[in-house]
C-alpha cells in the first residue's frame, strides 16, 4: 500500500520501505493428519508481530479438519517489525480436545451420576487419608527430630555435670591434701613447742639446783670461816 514511489527494478527490502503500511491476508484452509486423541474442536492459533489469532474450533469429529479462515494484517512497518521479520518466524499452533475431555462433558444418567458421585468420595478420601498419612509423618518426623535434639542436650548437660563433678572431686582432694599438710604442720610446731617447754623447764631445773648448790657452798663456806674463826679465838 502507498509504494508508488519505490522504483520496480531494484531490489526493495523493508528497512526501504520504514514507515509505509504494510497490509496482507492470512489463509488457513485447514489441517491434515491430527492426531485421533485430539480429533475434537481441533484449532489453529498464531502470532505475527503484534497481532494475535486463533480460528474457530472445527464441529467436525475428524483427523483432517477444515477451518477456511482468512485473517488480514494491516501494521506500520517500523525498525523493530524490520527486526521482527529478519529474526523470527510466523508459528502456528494446532489445538484439539482429547476423547476423555470430551466423554466427560456428555451428560450422565442417574446411576452413572451415582457411581461418579461415589469414585469421587472415594478419590476425596484417598486423598485425605494420604494427607493425613503425610501430616502424620512429619509430625512423626517432627517429634523425632526433636527428642533426637532433647537427647543430645541431656547429653551435653549429663557431660558438663560429669566434668563439673570431677573438677569438684579433684578440688576437694587438693583441699583435704592441703589441709593435711597443715596439720602436719601444726603437729610439728606443736611437737617442737613441747620439746621446747621441756627445755624451759628442764632449764628451770637445772638454775634452781644451781641456786640450791650454791646456797650449800655459801653455807659451807661460812661454817669454815665460822670454824677458822672460833679456832683462832681459842689459840
Amino acid at each position: 500500500e502507498n509504494f508508488d514511489d519505490v522504483d520496480g527494478e531494484e531490489e526493495t527490502t523493508f528497512k526501504d520501505i520504514i514507515g509505509e503500511t504494510l497490509k496482507f491476508t492470512i489463509t488457513i484452509a485447514g489441517a491434515k493428519g491430527i492426531p485421533r486423541s485430539l480429533r475434537n474442536n481441533v484449532n489453529v492459533s498464531y502470532k505475527f508481530f503484534t497481532s494475535n489469532h486463533r480460528t474457530v474450533p472445527c464441529q467436525s469429529r475428524t483427523i483432517n479438519p477444515k477451518f477456511n479462515d482468512t485473517f488480514q494484517v494491516k501494521m506500520p512497518i517500523t525498525e523493530e517489525f524490520v527486526t521482527f521479520i529478519n529474526k523470527e518466524a510466523l508459528e502456528f499452533q494446532v489445538w484439539g480436545t482429547s476423547d476423555q475431555v470430551i466423554e466427560s462433558k456428555a451428560p450422565l444418567n442417574i446411576e452413572q451420576q451415582q457411581e461418579k458421585e461415589r469414585k469421587e468420595k472415594a478419590s476425596a478420601l484417598e486423598e485425605a487419608k494420604n494427607e493425613g498419612e503425610q501430616n502424620v509423618n512429619k509430625i512423626k518426623s517432627k517429634v523425632e527430630e526433636e527428642l533426637k535434639a532433647a537427647a543430645s542436650k541431656v547429653r551435653i548437660l549429663k557431660e558438663q555435670a560429669e566434668s563439673k563433678e570431677m573438677e569438684l572431686k579433684q578440688r576437694m582432694m587438693e583441699l583435704e591434701n592441703q589441709l593435711s599438710k597443715r596439720n602436719t604442720k601444726v603437729e610439728d610446731l606443736e611437737s617442737k613447742i613441747k620439746v621446747l617447754e621441756s627445755t624451759i623447764e628442764l632449764t628451770e631445773q637445772k638454775k634452781k639446783f644451781n641456786m640450791h648448790n650454791l646456797v650449800i657452798v655459801i653455807s659451807l663456806f661460812s661454817f669454815r670461816s665460822l670454824c677458822s674463826s672460833l679456832r683462832i679465838e681459842c689459840t
